[in-house]
């Protein structure tokens, strides 16, 4: 019983408890049964009396059980009381063990949380750093300490073409290129190991073995003992940048038309060669190279056309320039210059330059063979000498364009070395560029007439119009002058409209005042021909002037004729729709062709004077009676030029040469004298009639 416990004894003292109160109960029935018992006899007090003595022993045994149950329940009440203090000191103990085991597992439940969330980080780090790496546009190389790539990113295979297979376990010197010298790469490997980074270009090669640049950093990575770990390669493809800066450089140091180096270029290099020939005591020649009547290609044909003429030039000068010392560049529009290096020979230095002018005039005489046409150019060139023509850039440069605008002057399709005399020229030249844009405001310009007479009948017949400038600084200008000024300055247009208008009124008026008429001659320049206002402008000049077409005569040269036959043919046909006479002017100094001279169907063939001086050649009678035969065959009259002594006549006669222009006969008059001229032809005319 002691081994119950106190909760249990209680519940069956309770229980013995409510069993004992049941018998009070019974007992208290059965003392009133006994009570009443003596009515009812004695059998029935016996029973009772029997069931007393049954029910004093049922309840005497609950008594001692009851009391059997207190006895235990006071034991049990006195073990607890005993123990109760050190329950209660066990229970605080236990409470303030529970307590700090339970701070101690939040404490640790933190810190799992933290370590959780920092492993969470990480772990989003390293998937980041991971997609950055892929991600990246860089290509990026990871190797071990030994340089074995242990990894590679996509944009490495990209760059390089090689595959994270192909690269494993190898060293990042499979894209090595071999154009670097190896003290480079000591260099690059002594910055890593000493500052453990470097970073610069590097000249890689792909796994096609093309050749790129690129932006290359490495840096190497050490464990907390300072040993290397692995190596880290970044690498930034520099090609675009590169292209790119090799565009800039060759659009700021080369023409972009004939890939020749630029006027800056050049001059860059004329500056090294002139300080290492003051060095080395040598000498330099400086050739300047204009193209003869250039504009004239744009005009008949176009620019694009142009533009290839300019481009086979360019490659023609190279071919003659053999020596590496020596240089071509293009100045701009139509200007060239060839550098001759390294002359050390003072005696030769003069006919080396003379040698080169030659083979560049030589080359450039050659047709050119663009849109199916054979194109003819010519060309003139100065030369100046370092150091007798000048010791800078600047210097040379004037001079020998100085000497390229004296040989023009002498003709063209020729070479003039630099003399210091030219100084003065260039001034001169310069004041009448200037003054050239106000001399038709001015009234500065005027015509000459040059009569034209029969060969037979020595009666005039016609008059060539040369127009003349008076400059009022200058004085008399002469058109071999201030002509190729106005053509490049396009004041040609103007000027040539003058002329014509000029002429016609001219031309009229002496008819008007009763004179024979004549028919006048009128040069058209290239840019006036091919000008689309051409016909426009001699229409109005013929109106304005009344003047029938039939006394006009428009004169064009040959290399004019030839530069363009197709457009040609077809203005002079609407030229001689309008009436007008059409002569071919300086015959013999271009490449006429046959074909073309018939198709043209012009009027007059004038012979140049060049010709006509060589006339008691044999040669030259031969080629003037052939050149006055065909055009005879073609159709065409013919009218010789520069005829000054009686021997050139008398051989022209012979040979049946209609027309004749010289001095022999007249120099260019002025319209008063024109007029007197006229007078005493019409006088002529009338006593030959009277008679």
């Amino acid at each position: 019983m002691q081994n119950k416990t106190k909760s249990t004894l209680l519940l069956e003292l309770r229980e013995l408890h409510q069993r004992l109160r049941k018998l009070e109960t019974e007992k208290d029935d059965l003392r009133i049964s006994l009570e009443t018992s003596t009515e009812h006899g004695d059998l029935i007090e016996y029973e009772l009396l029997n069931r007393l003595a049954i029910f004093r022993q049922q309840f005497e045994a609950l008594e001692q059980e009851k009391k059997d149950l207190e006895l235990s329940l006071q034991v049990v009440t006195e073990t607890t009381d005993l123990f109760q203090n050190e329950l209660l000191d066990a229970r605080d103990t236990l409470e303030i063990e529970v307590r700090r085991r339970t701070s101690e597992l939040a404490e640790n439940n933190l810190k799992l949380q933290a370590e959780i969330a920092e492993r969470e980080r990480a772990e989003a780090q390293l998937k980041l750093a991971a997609s950055v790496f892929q991600a990246s546009r860089e290509g990026i190389v990871i190797t071990d300490a030994n340089c074995h790539i242990i990894l590679i990113n996509e944009a490495f295979t990209k760059l390089t073409g090689y595959t994270e297979f192909e690269c494993l376990g190898r060293n990042p010197n499979l894209l090595k290129s071999g154009l670097h010298e190896e003290f480079f790469y000591q260099n690059m490997w002594e910055a890593i190991d000493t500052l453990g980074h470097w970073g610069g270009e590097i000249w890689n090669r792909r796994k096609n073995v093309e050749v790129f640049s690129c932006w290359l950093s490495i840096s190497a990575v050490k464990s907390e003992g300072q040993q290397v770990t692995h190596y880290i390669g970044i690498m930034t493809d520099n090609t675009h940048q590169r292209l790119s800066e090799q565009r800039i450089y060759q659009l700021s140091h080369y023409d972009a038309l004939t890939t020749l180096p630029n006027r800056a270029l050049f001059q860059d290099r004329l500056q090294v060669a002139i300080k290492r020939a003051h060095r080395e005591n040598y000498r330099l020649a400086l050739l300047f190279i204009d193209l003869d009547n250039f504009k004239d290609v744009n005009t008949a044909f176009s620019h694009p056309t142009g533009d290839q003429l300019l481009q086979n030039v360019a490659h023609r000068l190279l071919a003659c320039v053999n020596d590496d010392n020596d240089a071509v560049a293009r100045l701009g529009g139509d200007e060239f210059v060839v550098l001759l290096d390294n002359l050390k020979n003072e005696q030769t230095i003069l006919q080396n330059a003379a040698d080169m002018a030659d083979r560049l005039l030589r080359q450039l005489q050659r047709p050119f063979l663009l849109e199916g046409f054979e194109i003819f150019i010519s060309a003139t060139i100065g030369i100046s000498l370092y150091p007798e023509d000048g010791d800078d850039i600047d210097e040379l440069l004037k001079h020998a364009d100085n000497a390229m605008f004296e040989a023009k002057q002498q003709g063209r399709n020729n070479y003039h070395f630099y003399s210091k005399p030219m100084n003065v020229e260039a001034r001169k030249r310069l004041t009448m560029q200037n003054g050239l844009r106000r001399a038709l405001e001015n009234d500065e310009f005027y015509l000459c007439y040059q009569p034209q007479l029969d060969a037979k009948t020595r009666r005039v017949i016609g008059a060539e119009a040369l127009i003349r400038w008076q400059h009022p600084q200058l004085g008399l200008i002469s058109p071999n002058d201030f002509i190729p000024l106005a053509e490049s300055t396009g004041l040609i247009i103007p000027i040539g409209e003058w002329a014509l208008r000029i002429a016609c009124e001219q031309n009229k008026r002496w008819q008007n005042e009763g004179l024979p008429p004549i028919r006048v001659a009128v040069n058209l320049s290239v840019r006036q021909f091919y000008h689309q206002g051409l016909l426009s402008s001699i229409n109005a000049a013929l109106q304005q002037s009344h003047l029938d077409p039939r006394w006009l005569e428009l004169e064009i040269t040959e290399t004019l004729a030839m530069t363009s036959a197709d457009k040609t043919l077809k203005k002079i046909q609407a030229l001689q729709d309008l009436g007008i006479s059409m002569a071919i002017d300086d015959f013999g100094t271009g490449y006429s062709s046959l074909n073309y001279l018939k198709q043209f169907s012009l009027d007059i063939l004038k012979i140049d004077k060049s010709f006509i001086g060589d006339i008691h050649s044999t040669s030259g009678k031969a080629l003037i009676s052939t050149i006055i035969n065909m055009a005879h065959s073609l159709g065409m009259h013919v009218t010789a030029e520069g005829v000054e002594t009686l021997e050139q006549l008398e051989e022209l006669e012979t040979m049946a040469c209609e027309y004749i222009q010289g001095f022999i006969f007249y120099k260019p008059l002025l319209k008063e004298d024109m007029q007197q001229l006229l007078i005493r032809e019409n006088s002529k005319i009338v006593n030959t009639l009277s008679q």
